[in-house]
């Protein structure tokens, strides 16, 4: 199989007549029987009959303003013998030239998007990744040297915030009263929380009233090129994580931020890459930007509604689904999920280790139960941690909800999520270093990298908490709500439909072909739903998240690239794709030079872009490539429109930007549902057979049964002629069942005198706070386990869950032996002993 870039530089040379007559056959025959090198061909024809019809409506306009003495029927005369004689040179007898309209197409997921070809304004919302398409000159336009008398080299006309654009930069508005804040998220995915009363003065006085926000987002290879946002910080190459620009006005006044409440700012990124910081972009008097001022980011945990999060083991909710019907179950609810997970019993044994001093929130060691869950983590245990108790923690989030589905595949899951539960009120990172310090088997890598990511807790974020939850909640809402949808897309295909798609998702090429229907019902990745870099920001103007990349360390290879037909004062730039970085190329005294990493590969993800203005009109040209496989590289620029650029760097985008990670995102979550799908239906196949196996099994067994007792029946009453009441007699009688010792429910459960509430109250008066316990600040909640026997009397009371101090356990266990004076019990009107266990909660204010 030929890759993308060398299809496309085939058809290059294909369109171009620069194939021997051998090769031309050889393609020719290719063609007829390839669809997708039939497609690639199509487009690529398309684009260049808009390029070369835009530089002959260029040539006219031109030569219609000056003074040679040609009136404008002589010109177009001229110009339709000349388009005869370029479309003889151009396209081969063998490819038919195209009446139709031109053709425009990008990958545009979540949204329409209209924007101009050199013909006429294209409406697409096509899913579809389309190959990099340069604009290409006419073959008639020689390379013609040029001087510096002869070019007229236009002034930037588009600044903002005082750096120069090469185009009007897409600026989004929002109003709202700087008393309220505001919730702003970009069509891009960027999140911005303004806090209120935010603003200030240049004094900074505060500042109330209408505030008109402006952002503009800078997420891709498109806006960084034609924004001119070069990835270089005092001459180092950074690696870019997103670029964003901020302005506001108050009742008309210009506004900076109040370094006390800052704006909070989240921006998407499909892969978080440590060691990223935000940069400031300070703008220098020639109107370029240098990043300076590098800050660490700082990520806010954001609570989410418990019911919101799942807790339960990865590959769970499945299992119940494909062993749906069960019992009286007909369908998994959520609830029947729930209830049959929190109903299990896990697999016991004995372990006294002892802990390490350092895991213990006291600094006391400390065993743990002396009868610990073979592996993953108690039912018990995550139905306990999905109560109101734990609501405001760090417990309520994504984040944690991460680390769980991890620890339920460990040996030690349980007395590790114990940590967790006793490091509430400190930040999340000190639990993921230790818990990262206890795991092996390869997972103690993910805890340090989580531990390297510095989250802190939810009391952390109180200006943007309220407004980040009610966020998070929508969006995740928004992609829980698509994914039903699509579930209940995919529940609907056959057997055949859905092993189809099956074998697409898992199968070598692992792509999902023409199966755009299944992404359109998703939304685009948010930071509510995928990867996220943050910071509070208290700078108004341009923002960079970046970190230093060594590019050069452990040598260099080059590139030597030629421009053809270029401007003097042409802006020839580069974007490495592998490591997203965005620079200038170092001139020569014949072009240009590219340095790349010795032993480092960058695929095809190099792209070299020439851009320059004269007067109104853009002079346009790019090129990809292979550093590793091409020593040097020529290629010529020509007459574009901006929209002609913009449609060109949409392809970029589209095959190596962030429009294909997006799109990859969306793939990836129907490849998974459709996995989810089928082994969903495998698995309710093969219990549905197991069931009639199982009834077969029993029917069987029941007729054999029915056979020895007829049989024996028969042989009794030859036996015994003269009474068949002996045959009664020979009944074996099941054993009586017996009443246990101890209920957990009984029809009449036991009272304490003024109820509960009165029960509380007395706990709450007769508890003393440990001095050893409150002087190092540790809370916590034991669990105790007692039983009101027939006599209303407490008896054997016992810790069944420690808080993780002894001295709290100790404590809880006293006040409860305390109590007296329950009513007992009944069951059948007789007094039985019932077993209960009370929670008893240690908290510091």
């Amino acid at each position: 199989m030929r890759n993308e870039l060398e299809n496309i530089e085939r058809v290059e040379r294909f369109l171009n007549n620069e194939m021997s007559q051998t090769e031309r056959s050889a393609f020719e025959q290719e063609l007829s029987t390839d669809a997708e090198l039939q497609g690639l061909t199509e487009n690529m024809d398309a684009l260049r009959k808009a390029v070369f019809r835009h530089e002959l409506r260029t040539k006219i306009e031109r030569n219609s303003k000056g003074g040679n003495g040609f009136g404008k029927s002589a010109i177009v005369g001229m110009i339709m013998v000349g388009i005869g004689a370029l479309l003889w040179l151009f396209w081969p007898a063998s490819t038919p030239l195209k009446q139709s309209p031109v053709e425009a197409t990008t990958v545009l997921v979540g949204h329409e998007e209209v924007f101009d070809t050199a013909e006429e304004t294209v409406d697409t919302t096509l899913v579809e990744v389309v190959p990099v398409v340069k604009s290409l000159p006419s073959k008639k336009q020689e390379s013609q040297p040029t001087t510096e008398n002869e070019e007229r080299v236009a002034e930037h006309a588009f600044t903002l915030g005082g750096h120069t654009l090469w185009t009007e930069p897409d600026i989004q508005t929002f109003q709202f009263r700087s008393g309220e804040g505001a919730t702003i998220e970009g069509k891009d995915g960027m999140l911005v929380i303004v806090p209120s009363d935010a603003f200030v003065d240049e004094n900074g006085k505060p500042l109330s009233g209408k505030v008109e926000f402006k952002l503009v987002e800078a997420l891709s290879i498109q806006e960084m090129v034609l924004y001119k946002l070069k990835t270089v910080s005092n001459g180092a190459p950074l690696e870019s994580g997103g670029m964003f620009y901020t302005e506001a006005t108050v009742d008309g006044k210009v506004a900076n931020i109040n370094p006390k409440r800052p704006l909070y700012i989240e921006i998407p990124t499909t892969e978080k890459k440590m060691g990223m910081m935000a940069f400031k972009g300070v703008v220098d008097k020639a109107g370029n930007i240098n990043w300076v001022d590098p800050n660490p980011l700082k990520k806010y945990l954001v609570r989410l509604p418990l019911a919101d999060l799942d807790f339960l083991p990865p590959g769970f909710e499945a299992e119940v689904k494909g062993n749906m019907p069960f019992l009286n179950y007909k369908t998994a609810s959520a609830e029947v999920i729930d209830s049959l997970y929190y109903s299990l019993k896990n697999v016991e044994k004995e372990d006294k280790r002892t802990l390490p001093k350092r895991w213990s929130p006291g600094g006391e060691t400390r065993d743990y139960a002396k009868s610990e869950i073979a592996c993953g983590i108690r039912p018990t245990t995550v139905e306990a941690i999905k109560t109101e108790e734990y609501s405001q923690t760090f417990i309520a989030t994504k984040e944690f909800e991460a680390r769980i589905a991890l620890l339920h595949k460990l040996e030690d899951g349980n007395p590790l999520v114990e940590i967790y539960l006793n490091h509430l009120t400190k930040d999340l990172y000190i639990s993921d270093s230790l818990v990262a310090e206890m795991v092996d088997d390869g997972y103690e890598e993910t805890f340090k990298l989580w531990a390297r990511e510095k989250l802190t807790n939810v009391k952390d974020a109180p200006l943007y908490q309220k407004r980040l939850s009610e966020y998070y909640v929508k969006k995740t809402g928004e992609l829980s709500k698509a994914r039903r949808q699509l579930a209940a897309e995919l529940a609907e295909k056959n057997k055949r439909e859905l092993d189809a798609l099956y074998e697409q998702a898992t199968g070598t090429s692992g792509r999902l072909e023409a199966n755009a229907s299944l992404f359109r019902s998703l939304p685009n990745p948010s930071v509510a739903t995928g990867n996220v870099y943050s910071i509070p920001w208290a700078n108004m103007g341009w923002g960079n998240i970046d970190r230093y990349y060594k590019l050069l360390d452990g040598g260099t290879t080059e590139t030597q690239i030629t421009v053809q037909n270029r401007p003097k004062n042409t802006s020839v730039t580069q974007w490495l794709g592998a490591i997203n970085t965005y620079t200038d190329l170092i001139p020569t005294a014949n072009g240009f030079r590219a340095v790349f990493p010795k032993n480092q590969k960058t695929s095809s993800k190099t792209h070299v872009f020439a851009i320059a203005k004269i007067d109104s009109t853009y002079m346009w040209g790019l090129k990809h490539y292979d550093p590793y496989q091409d020593p040097s590289i020529r290629f010529e620029m020509a007459t574009a429109s901006i929209a002609d650029i913009k449609n060109d760097l949409r392809r970029v985008n589209a095959n190596f930007g962030m429009l294909k990670r997006h799109l990859a995102w969306k793939e990836e979550q129907a490849k998974q549902a459709i996995i989810w799908a089928t082994q969903a239906r495998q698995k309710r196949e093969a219990w549905m057979k197991q069931r009639e196996e199982l009834f077969a099994s029993y029917k069987d067994e029941f007729r054999r049964q029915r056979e020895i007792e007829l049989t024996l029946k028969k042989l009794r009453k030859a036996a015994f002629p003269c009474s068949e009441t002996n045959i009664s007699s020979m009944v074996v009688e099941e054993p009586l069942q017996t009443e246990p010792d101890t209920y957990v429910i009984v029809e009449d459960m036991p009272t304490y005198p003024g109820g509960d509430a009165a029960l509380l109250q007395f706990i709450s008066e007769n508890t003393v706070y440990p001095e050893e316990a409150k002087s190092k600040g540790i809370s916590g909640t034991p669990y105790v386990s007692y039983v009101v026997d027939q006599t209303g009397s407490v008896i054997n009371p016992q810790v069944v869950r420690s808080s993780g101090n002894q001295a709290l356990d100790q404590e809880a266990l006293r006040v409860i032996s305390l109590i007296k004076g329950f009513t007992p019990g009944r069951q059948r009107g007789q007094p039985v002993a019932v077993q209960f266990t009370m929670p008893v909660r240690f908290w510091l204010n």
